[in-house]
């Protein structure tokens, strides 16, 4: 690489329909939430020039997927090549409590490992809506997060917890 070259991260966001894959993404890139929910129709995609710790440079590439399965085969064809992967998950939709267990967190990493992403991509177990959460127990995804060398987070886009500090961790991560 040249030393006047920015390096890229493409970076996706995976996981079921109505669970914060965009509202995380807005609110780190424009530093804003938003309240209504437009669900996401097969990809979409933005990109911005980041600086880690007034060193780095780092042009990330985002691409917010759908997590609908009719848009499954167009999810498909933009796994390859990927440094960073969010598996973003939440366990209250449409009102109902979600059961987030090894078989479904398993299904996302499946998907991505079978088009493209490979062992050695960063993965990460993103909980969305954390101020939604109460007392539920986490430790399972933790459990399962650990098991398959995934690091874990907890985040909320509404109130700006946790943004910070994942997309840190996938920029020094990437950079080191």
């Amino acid at each position: 690489m040249q030393s006047n070259s920015v390096p890229r991260i493409k970076l996706l966001t995976i996981g079921d329909t109505c669970v914060g894959k965009s509202c995380l993404v807005k609110r780190y890139c424009e530093e804003k939430f938003y309240q209504q929910y437009k669900p996401t129709i097969g990809v979409d995609y933005g990109t911005k020039l980041f600086k880690l710790n007034d060193q780095h440079n780092i042009k990330v590439d985002f691409w917010d997927f759908s997590g609908d399965a009719k848009f499954k085969d167009i999810r498909e064809a933009f796994y390859a090549n990927t440094q960073a992967v969010l598996f973003s998950f939440f366990f209250f939709c449409q009102h109902k409590l979600k059961n987030i267990d090894d078989k479904h967190l398993s299904k996302w990493l499946k998907e991505s490992r079978d088009y493209g992403v490979r062992d050695d991509t960063n993965i990460y177990t993103v909980i969305t809506k954390k101020d939604q959460i109460g007392e539920h127990s986490l430790e399972n995804i933790k459990k399962w997060s650990k098991q398959n060398n995934i690091k874990y987070f907890e985040t909320s886009a509404k109130n700006n917890e946790g943004v910070q500090e994942l997309f840190n961790s996938i920029f020094k991560d990437f950079c080191e």
